[in-house]
């Protein structure tokens, strides 16, 4: 993506990033203050793991891939390609991780559900193709945080990680941020793209409008209405929650980095969007507050939303600079 991020931008993530978010399947884990146990320690790593399945606790087919040797990454992943660039640059010195919690699922089951395009369905038909996907949140009063942490614990143990960084990108570094202080195993984060700490009203409204937008039209299937409720969910329990004190807490690396022209009026696409968002003028001016909580801090100059997340060349030295300074080797 170039810094406008035009018509290529909403080809590739700003697209399916929109896309996603519209079907509410950033619904980026409206968890509970709950402490979760973790899994059974797993045993000796694979060499490669690459469009693997394993089965959850309730039945529900798991998607993951995994491959590299040493410390444990994990990405969050709203689509296949979500973030493995990053995860292969890592991958010579580390065991890297694609995870797609279910709450994704549910939401590519919604775009499944309401394609009226023949290569966007089969698409998606053929990355749920044979996999056990049922699963209805609305059993549940709240968002199970119990599930979505023994999930991501159980893929940790498939891939052979035990302890793990947590990372993603703009609605996964939201998840990331979201999902790390539940997970006893969770021992830092690598977040681009999103302001963690601090106000971010400018995401939950548009959260908010969506969940009106969605929950009202015929046409949205069920599956993203489920989807757009947990998304609302969690909006609501992040409007009271402060993760200052869990973020500190954390023992290892805490990283975040930000296109500088993140949100600003030459980024269209995400001006378009999220009206306001500005999250490089965000994430700069909650520098100190950052550095304080042990986040190292780097911004890629010249660049949009899109624009940041595509510059792995230039992410990626930086990120691994900052993962060996912090010990994790």
């Amino acid at each position: 993506m170039n810094v406008t991020v035009g018509r290529r931008a909403r080809g590739r993530l700003g697209a399916r990033s929109r896309r996603l978010s519209q079907a509410a399947v950033p619904v980026i884990l409206t968890i509970q203050a709950v402490a979760c146990r973790p899994d059974q320690a797993p045993g000796p790593p694979p060499a490669e793991a690459r469009g693997s399945i394993v089965r959850a606790e309730d039945g529900f087919d798991l998607w993951f891939d995994a491959w590299g040797h040493g410390p444990g990454i994990i990405f969050l992943a709203r689509h296949a390609d979500e973030n493995r660039a990053l995860a292969d640059a890592l991958s010579d010195a580390y065991r890297v991780v694609v995870h797609e919690p279910r709450v994704i699922t549910l939401g590519q089951k919604g775009l499944l559900a309401e394609a009226t395009d023949s290569m966007e369905r089969a698409t998606w038909e053929a990355h749920l193709a044979g996999r056990q996907t049922d699963w209805d949140p609305s059993a549940y009063d709240d968002y199970p945080v119990e599930i979505v942490i023994s999930d991501l614990h159980r893929v940790a143990d498939a891939a052979g990680v035990g302890e793990f960084v947590l990372g993603g990108y703009s609605g996964t570094a939201r998840m990331a941020a979201f999902m790390a202080p539940y997970s006893v195993r969770a021992v830092g984060l690598l977040v681009g793209g999103y302001h963690i700490v601090g106000n971010n009203d400018y995401w939950l409204g548009y959260v908010a409008a969506g969940y009106v937008a969605q929950m009202e039209d015929p046409d949205v299937s069920q599956f993203t209405k489920w989807g757009t409720w947990l998304s609302r969910r969690q909006a609501l329990i992040e409007q009271q929650r402060d993760d200052r004190a869990a973020f500190g807490a954390l023992p290892g690396p805490r990283i975040v980095w930000v296109g500088a022209d993140d949100g600003s009026p030459r980024d269209s696409l995400m001006a378009e969007v999220f009206a306001g968002a500005r999250i490089a003028e965000r994430v700069r001016s909650a520098r100190s507050d950052y550095e304080a909580l042990g986040f190292e801090f780097f911004q890629l100059d010249g660049l949009g939303h899109v624009a940041a997340y595509e510059a792995v060349d230039q992410a990626a030295p930086l990120i691994r600079q900052a993962l060996i300074r912090a010990g994790y080797r």
